[in-house]
């Protein structure tokens, strides 16, 4: 059973259009078929996506502008902040631009990228303790949760921190473990 749940399909696509692309873009035969996989399947489409042509109106997603209030708010009132990233090649990336975007604006701004290794996946507890002692708990909240609504006098970030908080902590130390023992099972196997 398990082995028939990890067994990899990949979508059919077309051998010709990969292989224009391809030749005519410049791209690797894998990457061209990979591209056309996702909808790809013309070296205009290819070179317009590569080229980053697309734009999307950032305000189209919920809470944007209420999302850039609170941390507008935070960065006048010289709140610090701190980006908790992931150690990925976007999370790293994203981190960056974050944190370049945030100094820009003036923040006081600091980084964590945690370890696979003795982190795991996600906040753990020393990313709470991060958190903690940089004093961005309302921060941390919207970013968890989004901008408060109705319920904003009784589900407080201050009102419902130690349950966040609690979370937190036996998620990270959950995903480390996990990290470990697949750590262990990759030396092993």
């Amino acid at each position: 059973m398990l082995a028939d749940a990890a067994r990899w399909s990949a979508v059919p696509y077309s051998y010709a259009d990969a292989d224009l692309i391809a030749r005519e873009v410049g791209l690797s035969s894998t990457l061209a078929a990979i591209l056309v996989r996702r909808g790809y399947d013309s070296p205009a489409k290819v070179r317009s996506f590569l080229e980053g042509a697309d734009r999307h109106d950032p305000f189209e997603l919920g809470d944007m502008g209420a999302a850039c209030n609170t941390i507008y708010r935070h960065v006048s009132r010289g709140t610090p902040i701190v980006v908790h990233g992931d150690y990925d090649v976007d999370g790293v990336a994203s981190t960056a631009v974050l944190v370049r975007a945030l100094r820009r604006l003036g923040a006081r701004v600091t980084w964590h990228l945690p370890s696979r290794l003795d982190d795991g996946y996600g906040l753990s507890l020393a990313g709470c303790a991060l958190f903690a002692v940089g004093g961005v708990a309302d921060l941390v909240w919207h970013t968890f949760f989004g901008i408060e609504r109705q319920l904003a006098a009784v589900l407080s970030p201050s009102h419902l921190w130690l349950i966040v908080a609690g979370g937190l902590i036996i998620t990270g130390t959950v995903r480390a473990a996990r990290a470990g023992a697949d750590r262990q099972a990759a030396t092993s196997g």
